[in-house]
């Protein structure tokens, strides 16, 4: 149940992936690496295709703010 809302929260907008991190959901969780470059409409280059990521990592390797 919490990790479909994540995933939900992880398909939204930048702000509400901030809360769903306040929120204490698992931000180090690892997901599919082509959720997060499709919760922030970022493309994705083709040599990470199938990695996993935790959303911590993800966020301090593309400089979002």
């Amino acid at each position: 149940m919490k990790d479909r809302f994540y995933m939900k929260c992880l398909r939204e907008e930048k702000s509400n992936l901030e809360k769903v991190i306040i929120q204490g959901l698992k931000p180090f969780k690892k997901v599919p690496i082509n959720l997060a470059f499709r919760a922030f409409r970022i493309k994705m280059p083709t040599e990470m295709k199938n990695r996993e990521i935790t959303l911590g990592e993800f966020i301090s390797q593309s400089g979002i703010r």
